[in-house]
Formats: C-alpha cells, sequence, structure tokens
C-alpha cells in the first residue's frame, strides 16, 4: 500500500509541477509586457525629470527581477515580487484617479491636469494640441524610441488588465505550489 501512494503523490506532484511550469511561462509573458509598457511610457512620455517616470523605470526594472527570480528558484520570491509590481502598479494607476493630491504628487505637477513635457492644451485630454491624424500623441514628447499604443488611456486600462490578470495568475500559482508542498509534509 504504501508504495502506490508514494506512486500517486509522484504523479500529482509531477502534474502540479508541468502546471506550475506553465504558470511561470505565462506569468513571465505578462510581466514582460508589463514591462515593456512601462519602459515605453517612460521613454516615450515621461523621462527620468518626473516622480512617475522613476516609477516606471523601478517597475520595469522589478518586473525583469521578478522574471529572474521565477527561474533561478522554484519557490515564491519570483511570485510575490511580481505581485508587488503588478498589484503597486494597478494600484497607483487606480488610485491616481480616485485619490485626490495622489495624481499630482505622482506626475509632478502642482495643480491642473497632467501635462507631459510641451504638451501644451491639448495635452490634458491625451491629444496633440492641433488634434486630426495626431490625435493621442503628446506633442513635445520625449524620442519614440519604443513603439506603443496611439491612445494612451488605451495603454492604461491595457497595462491594468494585464496587472491585475498576473495578480490572479501569481496567487493561484502559490496557492498550487503550497498545496503540493503540502503534500510532502
Amino acid at each position: 500500500m504504501a508504495v502506490e501512494s508514494s506512486f500517486g503523490e509522484q504523479i500529482v506532484t509531477r502534474r502540479v509541477q508541468k502546471v506550475v511550469s506553465v504558470y511561470r511561462w505565462v506569468g513571465t509573458l505578462l510581466l514582460l509586457v508589463i514591462g515593456y509598457i512601462h519602459l515605453a511610457l517612460l521613454v516615450n512620455m515621461f523621462g527620468l525629470s518626473q516622480m512617475a517616470g522613476k516609477l516606471f523605470l523601478l517597475n520595469a526594472i522589478g518586473a525583469v527581477a521578478a522574471i529572474i527570480l521565477m527561474f533561478l528558484t522554484p519557490r515564491w520570491y519570483g511570485w510575490v515580487l511580481g505581485i508587488l509590481v503588478a498589484g503597486g502598479a494597478a494600484f497607483a494607476k487606480l488610485g491616481i484617479t480616485r485619490i485626490a493630491g495622489l495624481r499630482q504628487f505622482i506626475m509632478g505637477r502642482r495643480g491642473g491636469g497632467f501635462r507631459p513635457p510641451g504638451g501644451g492644451r491639448g495635452a490634458l485630454k491625451g491629444t496633440s494640441p492641433g488634434g486630426g491624424a495626431h490625435a493621442g500623441h503628446f506633442a513635445g514628447a520625449a524620442h519614440s524610441v519604443l513603439p506603443m499604443f496611439t491612445n494612451v488611456k488605451t495603454l492604461g486600462a491595457v497595462s491594468i488588465v494585464i496587472e491585475i490578470a498576473f495578480v490572479i495568475l501569481a496567487l493561484v500559482a502559490l496557492i498550487t505550489m503550497g498545496f503540493t508542498k503540502a503534500s510532502h509534509n
């Protein structure tokens, strides 16, 4: 009997390891997209002169560090760092629209709406002052080195959805990993 239960546990453990491996690859893809979006926003819009730019850089570095930890160790460290990166970014984005004063603190402006560097009047709505064919681009923004969506609001919404998806995936992966370890004790 002991041989059968041990063999059964090995089968379950292998299946769980395969599932966690799939979770790891999907999580890596999500974190790469999160890091890319934040790096693109940093390079194309903010630069390092504003608090938001520094936070975007920190978030991109954190996403890469989480990916490295997820693959170097089968433990929970990379998943938790990924939750902090993705969950913190989603919380900050949602908080900017809900908490008075947080937008000005993060964006580095004392009053009024958000104006990116050289943005002018139209930048308040996310368009260039001329509108038309250039709608969605900020006039005078930093270099367009990394391609990204043309509408910043769309990019923000997509980013929040991806960040929340990663947090949910990470929690499921951590719970799955916890059940595997509990069955061995």
